[in-house]
């Protein structure tokens, strides 16, 4: 999915519900992703009643306010999730295994999960969307593995990790 939609024609679109919505089928959230009018914005009366029933898969530590989660995807040019329009694994061309899907960034970036968007990248100073951070964060990767890193990570690699073609591969095993 989009960060702002389904990325696909027809309802979702653009209608302001969060990718994560997208993924309840997915999470076996199925009975929780139909009770949501995909023809409505994420704080529209009806869908924002659902905020409370937040899944735990986006439940983070810290993160008490009900509905509130700190896990976010980087939006913009060249990130795995964009802004509008979803992109297909043919578009991470550096690698599913060494490019960011979603991160646990830090509690002030908290929000209503149903809400869409994410960290707007920087290509100047691609931590500061992630807020303040522990020793290290959590990360999923585009193959699915998730992986905890040094907050200190050097700014060219944490680039180069959120972009998905720029044609920087970088192992961090």
């Amino acid at each position: 999915p989009g960060a702002n939609g389904n990325g696909e024609g027809g309802y979702g679109r653009q209608t302001g519900l969060s990718w994560r919505v997208y993924l309840l089928p997915f999470l076996d959230q199925t009975d929780l992703y139909q009770q949501f009018k995909l023809d409505e914005a994420w704080d529209s009366p009806h869908n924002k009643a659902l905020i409370e029933k937040m899944p735990d898969v986006f439940k983070v530590e810290g993160i008490e306010k009900p509905g509130d989660t700190s896990v976010h995807v980087f939006t913009g040019d060249n990130t795995t999730i964009g802004t509008d329009e979803g992109v297909g694994i043919r578009d991470i061309t550096d690698g599913t295994s060494n490019t960011f899907l979603a991160v646990v960034a830090g509690p002030e970036t908290a929000e209503a999960w149903t809400k869409p968007g994410g960290l707007e990248f920087s290509i100047d100073d691609p931590k500061k969307p992630l807020g303040t951070l522990g020793e290290q964060f959590l990360v999923l990767m585009g193959d699915g593995y998730v992986r905890f890193l040094n907050s200190d990570i050097d700014d060219e690699t944490l680039r180069n990790l959120i972009q998905r073609n720029d044609g920087n591969v970088v192992d961090i095993e």
